[in-house]
């Protein structure tokens, strides 16, 4: 066995910069055999003691690049969405931070406009125009009471230039008469201000015009305000009407001719006065004093007249003395000539009377104040003195704290009543049918 070389001193070691002997086989911190180079498919590093970092290998990734990628992805896409949300609040407009958006415009037809005339029409293109004298603020009627039932069709308003027609379309349901009982009255209060009331006995609504119940219909018009119409609340069976004013004026109820006739009501169109003084701003007030008080054309029916202390008129055209005072025929009245009773709202009283003109029309009513003594005239009749008379008065006395006491008699051609009141108080007349027989009905306000 050959002798070992002796091990060498640490001395005599060499070092990393020293050349390292080729023929040296072994030393201390060295692998103990180098492969040879082709012994493999790729050379090998060698490793040593000491930790140094070594540059990558050519075409590999450093280590870490993938993070920093997504780092670098992640700052991008936070950069697009702040800058996304500062233009939008720039186009949102300062202070909103919301982005503009046009707004959605609905156009809602009113379904009530088909009942509504558009524009100003011309009063030559009017039916059955009226004249000036027949506009009144009186109560007016037309029809008869009877045991028809009626449907109300359609209704139309239109401006012209003069007035504002109202016109109804009263469709016979059952019976012989081929129009309803109508009644239209004129009131006046400091709150609700002036309306035209109208009535229409045994009517309903038809399919299409129903749409109107409950409801305002706003004419173009300087006058009336609007116009609501609904089932009556004080009369069964009824429809009523309430033709709102925005100032006093007159108005005339009438039909047209015809199996199906047309019903108006007509209101006078009261003019405005513009102020055009320079520097003052124009203002719109209306006149009471342009149209002159009305009175009824000559002839023209009057059938109820509204409450007031001035003197009143019913008349239904006749003209011959063939109406006669008459009897009830229905108890707990029968065979009495009148009948009183005080009612909440005012004080009643009924006289029965027969038509003339072969039971055709009415005989003429007329009324005034003489001091507290309201006088009430009923023409028209034929020839006869009945009693009581005025020497023998009927008192009403403690019956009634409205009404003192009356007097009925007729004298001639006219019945003639007398009602004794402590000051001058509100009245109204009509012609009504009162247990069984046809009546002038007097009322005295409480």
């Amino acid at each position: 066995m050959p002798d070992l070389e002796p091990t060498a001193t640490p001395s005599e070691r060499p070092t990393l910069t020293q050349k390292r002997n080729p023929g040296s086989t072994s030393g201390a911190g060295l692998a103990s055999s180098i492969p040879k180079i082709g012994a493999f498919d790729k050379p090998v590093r060698l490793q040593s003691s000491t930790q140094v970092q070594s540059e990558p290998e050519e075409g590999a990734k450093p280590k870490g690049s993938s993070a920093r990628i997504v780092v670098w992805v992640v700052i991008v896409a936070a950069l697009a969405v702040a800058s996304y949300f500062a233009l939008r609040n720039v186009l949102s407009g300062p202070g909103t931070g919301e982005e503009l958006v046009e707004p959605t415009v609905t156009v809602t037809e009113d379904p009530l406009a088909m009942f509504v005339t558009e524009g100003i029409q011309m009063d030559e293109e009017a039916q059955n125009v009226q004249l000036e004298s027949a506009y009144t603020t009186a109560a007016q009627k037309l029809g008869e009471t009877n045991d028809g039932t009626f449907v109300l069709s359609d209704m139309k308003v239109t401006r012209y230039e003069t007035f504002t027609r109202v016109e109804f379309y009263p469709v016979v349901d059952s019976g012989e008469v081929n129009m309803p009982e109508i009644m239209a009255e004129y009131a006046s209060s400091p709150d609700a201000g002036d309306q035209i009331d109208l009535t229409f006995v045994n009517t309903v609504f038809g399919e299409e015009i129903a749409l109107l119940a409950g409801e305002e219909l706003i004419p173009e018009s300087d006058t009336v305000s609007y116009v609501t119409g609904d089932i009556s609340e004080t009369i069964e069976g009824a429809l009523a009407f309430t033709i709102g004013l925005s100032q006093s004026t007159t108005y005339v109820l009438h039909a047209g001719e015809g199996d199906v006739p047309i019903v108006y009501l007509d209101i006078k169109e009261v003019a405005a006065l513009v102020s055009t003084t320079p520097g003052v701003s124009s203002t719109v007030a209306p006149t009471t004093s342009v149209l002159p008080t009305a009175t009824a054309l000559p002839g023209a029916a009057i059938y109820e007249t509204s409450y007031s202390i001035e003197d009143q008129e019913l008349r239904d055209g006749m003209t011959s003395n063939t109406a006669s005072s008459g009897l009830f025929t229905e108890e707990p009245s029968k065979d009495r000539s009148f009948f009183w009773s005080q009612y909440s709202d005012a004080f009643y009283f009924y006289r029965a009377i027969n038509k003339g003109d072969g039971g055709t029309k009415y005989p003429k009513v007329t009324a005034e104040y003489e001091g507290n003594k309201l006088i009430v005239l009923v023409s028209n009749l034929s020839s006869r003195t009945a009693y009581p008379n005025p020497n023998e008065p009927s008192t009403v006395g403690s019956a009634s704290s409205y009404v003192d006491s009356y007097y009925v008699y007729q004298s001639g051609n006219v019945l003639r009543m007398e009602f004794e009141v402590g000051s001058q108080k509100p009245y109204r007349l009509s012609y009504e049918d009162f247990r069984g027989s046809t009546s002038v009905l007097v009322r005295i306000k409480n």
